[in-house]
């Protein structure tokens, strides 16, 4: 497999895993889906919100441009179907752009100044592996233990302090919103390491063949 191929690849693994992730917030109720966590940023939507940003910053880096950001994050995030939108959108992009790029481009290498001050440069492909893996593999899988765990731990709190004002079907209503929001993700990501099993195997087995040839 070309490095066009694999980072195509990553990029379509990238729009699908995202698209996923948005569905299953979205399925949750708002009050859910915004409550401030113990995660590293703060809410299901603002860690969705992480997600694009850093996908523009490199954005800009590909194209060459300058961009606005002064951190990782903006203080404040759009609405959740706004920022789905304009998720979908930048997806497309990250695919329609690595359809385009040979390997020989893919290995030229993009000087830009971080957020956070000074120089880096790194290669294209470089690049787009690193915002397919700290993305979808960092915000996602390690941010939803945080959540599900924390949605958990304020189930059980808030069970303990209102029991007395809740009725059981409410009580009974949340803890199936709950079991249903945490299946969703652990079947996200157990099938998404599948397919990054995949991807590795078929790394390998192409590098074996190219050894071979």
């Amino acid at each position: 497999m070309t490095l066009q191929k694999t980072t195509r690849m990553l990029m379509c693994f990238k729009r699908w895993a995202n698209g996923i992730t948005f569905a299953t917030v979205a399925s949750v109720p708002e009050s859910e889906s915004l409550k401030l966590r113990t995660s590293r940023f703060g809410s299901m939507v603002n860690t969705l919100n992480h997600v694009y940003v850093v996908d523009d910053i490199f954005r800009a880096h590909l194209e060459g441009r300058s961009h606005s950001y002064q951190a990782r994050n903006t203080e404040t995030h759009p609405p959740l179907a706004e920022l789905r939108a304009a998720q979908v959108e930048m997806d497309a992009w990250y695919v329609a752009y690595t359809e385009g790029l040979s390997d020989a481009a893919l290995d030229e290498i993009v000087v830009f100044e971080f957020v956070g001050g000074g120089a880096g440069s790194m290669t294209r492909s470089e690049i787009l592996l690193h915002i397919d893996r700290a993305e979808n593999y960092q915000c996602f899988f390690k941010n939803s233990q945080q959540l599900l765990g924390s949605m958990e731990y304020n189930f059980k709190k808030d069970k303990f302090e209102y029991g007395n004002l809740l009725t059981k079907e409410k009580e009974d209503k949340r803890r199936k919103t709950l079991g249903s929001t945490r299946r969703k993700i652990e079947e996200v990501r157990d099938y998404s390491m599948k397919i990054i099993e995949v991807i590795l195997n078929n790394c390998e087995s192409d590098s074996e063949e190219e050894d071979n040839s």
